[in-house]
């Protein structure tokens, strides 16, 4: 119900956080228009004062101009004094001069009297003319070099006017900004930026007072359409769930009772009495899980002689434990009724009956290793059944010995009888038998390497001189030490035959030479 509301809540937040960041997008670009405003305000004053300035300067140019022209006709009235005295001079050097050559020429008719009077006529005529001739060029060159003397006069004086001019006007034009136009062009900002800090703080709270009312609307209808979506959906879809939760629950629960009360009844169809005369037993099972598919079981007949079976159903769990317990009741049963018969027959009749429940009561194609075992006394045996290798450290020489037996799997076929093989062996004093599964030599560390048959062997050998718990327990220490993460059920039996001066008592096994572990 609360994960249903929190999640009908999911479209109210979502709206807040939209108004929210709506109303920081409105603030922005309110403070960005209003910015734009103060500048388009200075921009306006700047302009305003640039005409200001413009006006003054075209004034100010014009009053310049008029004094200047002024100034050029003073110049030139002075140009023209200048003038009209080195005229004056020029003509008074043209009297002086003709005042001269008259002087010459009168020095010259007194020199020409006495010489005929037509030559001196026509002397006097050719003297006055040249002259006249010279007066005339002296005159010119004056007149030449007073023009000369007036037109550089002007350049000169036009020059001037020039650069006293445009010195002037930037005098002016300079004086008229920092005294007149800047005063107006701070006065122009100034105003426009005392107008635009209320103008802003009064257009954002009022936005934001319209925001606000309008987020709390949405976010009160939101929250009202969440309750409402809550009811809906708990009613439609809550309460079923929750309903099919608690089933499932109670499923799992009843699930791990049955796992337990499994569990609790492979242990019990562990051997209780594993008392051997003349022999010394101790065996362990560790399931991988809380029911395991390793079958392991002692059976000891009236005559001193026993049975041995160690199997492993393949997989581990519920169903490979039914498979387990199916044939160690089967093993029970023909054992009770031939107790004489071989472990090869024995072994073929067990598997007819396995292969019927399997397939056709279970429906299913679980299959399993299986070895049998039977001690005909004075230590001789003999054993059918594929499965690991039997073990047998041999007291005399401190070697491990390795006997296979050769055969097939049991439930995978109804008959099976001609591909068994039936081994024998005998165990003299002070010689143990091991029997295990392949959960422990396969056992894996965290590089994934096995356990294997070869450290199993050197930990037989190691521990030889250990009773047959000890031996149990130190191997498992090995393999538990050795495993990263136990994936398969693991059992061993360890039995080996006494000398007559080690015979024990015909009672049961003490307390931890049988072991059964799980979860």
């Amino acid at each position: 119900m609360i994960g249903f509301a929190l999640f009908a809540m999911l479209p109210a937040l979502l709206v807040v956080g939209v108004m929210v960041h709506l109303n920081e997008q409105v603030v922005t670009k309110t403070v960005a228009t209003f910015v734009m405003h103060e500048d388009n305000a200075i921009q306006l004053a700047g302009a305003k004062a640039s005409e200001v300035s413009q006006n003054t300067l075209n004034q100010t140019s014009a009053r310049l101009i008029s004094l200047d022209a002024t100034g050029i006709q003073r110049m030139a009235a002075k140009l023209t004094r200048s003038s009209e005295s080195q005229l004056r001079e020029s003509n008074a050097h043209i009297v002086t001069l003709a005042v001269a050559a008259n002087h010459r020429l009168a020095a010259r008719l007194v020199a020409l009297e006495h010489g005929p009077t037509s030559k001196m006529a026509d002397r006097a005529n050719s003297l006055a003319r040249e002259e006249t001739i010279a007066l005339q060029a002296a005159s010119r060159k004056t007149t030449d070099q007073a023009v000369a003397a007036m037109a550089a006069a002007g350049r000169t004086a036009v020059t001037q006017a020039t650069t006293y001019m445009k010195e002037r006007v930037q005098f002016v034009v300079w004086s008229i900004r920092r005294g007149y136009i800047q005063p107006q062009l701070k006065e122009v900002s100034d105003d426009a930026a005392s107008k635009i800090p209320p103008l802003a703080r009064d257009a954002l709270t009022t936005f934001r007072s319209q925001t606000m009312i309008l987020t709390v609307f949405l976010l009160l209808l939101t929250l009202l359409a969440a309750v409402i979506a809550s009811y809906w959906l708990s009613s439609h879809f809550a309460v079923p769930i929750e309903v099919d939760e608690r089933q499932k629950r109670a499923e799992i629960e009843r699930y791990s009772h049955e796992m337990e009360i499994a569990a609790r009844l492979q242990a019990a169809l562990l051997p209780v009495d594993v008392s051997a005369p003349g022999f010394e037993l101790a065996l362990a099972m560790l399931p991988a899980t809380e029911v395991g598919g390793d079958l392991l079981d002692y059976l000891p007949q009236a005559d001193g002689t026993f049975w041995l079976a160690i199997g492993d159903v393949t997989g581990h769990g519920l169903t490979p434990g039914i498979v387990m317990m199916m044939a160690q009741s089967l093993f029970t049963g023909f054992v009770i009724e031939q107790p004489d018969s071989s472990p090869r027959l024995l072994l073929a009749k067990l598997n007819r009956a396995l292969h019927q429940n399997i397939r056709y009561r279970l429906r299913n194609d679980q299959f399993m290793t299986l070895q049998l075992l039977r001690h005909h006394g004075d230590g001789c045996f003999s054993a059918a059944g594929l499965h690991c290798d039997i073990l047998v450290h041999r007291a005399e020489t401190g070697a491990v010995e390795r006997i296979r037996v050769h055969g097939c799997w049991v439930g995978i076929s109804p008959e099976i009888e001609d591909l068994l093989q039936e081994v024998h062996f005998q165990l003299h004093p002070g010689d143990t038998l091991v029997l295990y599964t392949d959960g422990l030599i396969e056992a894996a560390n965290a590089h994934q390497e096995q356990f294997h048959l070869n450290r199993l062997e050197d930990a037989v050998g190691i521990a030889a001189d250990k009773s047959p718990a000890e031996m149990k327990a130190d191997i498992l220490a090995q393999v538990q030490s050795w495993v990263a993460q136990q994936e398969d059920d693991i059992s061993l039996i360890v039995l080996r035959r006494l000398a007559a001066t080690d015979q024990v008592a015909d009672e049961p096994m003490a307390a931890g030479q049988k072991e059964f572990i799980y979860d």
